[in-house]
């Protein structure tokens, strides 16, 4: 059994846990967004490179509960698209955080993506949890804490994909950095 198999959460689960809605990326996208975080990183003074394994397209933040078997079911109560959930990366952007900035790859939004995230959004305040009120813009967070004394120049790689499910994730620290383990899943068509 892989540790990120679904089988080790079957069972009732009484502790926190810090979860997330979101879809994962192929291997190919997350090679060239690695490739675009090493240029960013060469090019900052100071810069946390997210790990490729890390790459997702984040659709719901949940946050830490102990109401974990609560979230597995207001999940398998999404209703998915009949239709192909694309993913087209484009853009590039950053966001302050204390005294650095966050950088993204930005994902286009679509009426799709709108969807889903509101349907998920309206599912979890129906089931009582608190979720935070902001507008979707969905993006691939590939480094933090970012200082440069001089302006970033990078472009965006060009890539339109399938999405293949949608995960439950679990966020554990560990040793300086976070692990995303699959807890459930749900397949698109």
């Amino acid at each position: 059994m892989c540790i990120g198999s679904t089988e080790l959460y079957s069972k009732p689960y009484n502790g926190v846990m810090r979860l997330f809605i979101a879809i994962d990326l192929p291997e190919e996208v997350k090679r060239d967004l690695w490739y675009l975080a090493l240029d960013l990183e060469h090019q900052a003074e100071q810069a946390r490179v997210v790990p490729p394994e890390n790459y997702h397209l984040t659709l719901l933040f949940i946050g830490e509960t102990k109401r974990v078997n609560e979230v597995r079911e207001t999940f398998g109560l999404l209703r998915l698209p009949e239709g192909p959930v694309e993913l087209v990366l484009e853009g590039i952007g950053s966001f302050k955080q204390q005294q650095a900035r966050t950088w993204w790859v930005g994902v286009r939004v679509t009426d799709v993506l709108t969807t889903i995230y509101s349907d998920l959004a309206d599912l979890y305040k129906a089931a009582g949890f608190a979720i935070e009120a902001r507008s979707f813009k969905p993006h691939v967070t590939i480094a933090r804490k970012v200082k440069a004394a001089q302006p970033i120049a990078l472009a965006a790689p060009e890539h339109s994909v399938r999405a293949k499910r949608i995960s439950l994730m679990k966020s554990t620290p560990q040793v300086g950095r976070m692990v995303y383990t699959e807890i459930d899943s749900l397949e698109l068509p």
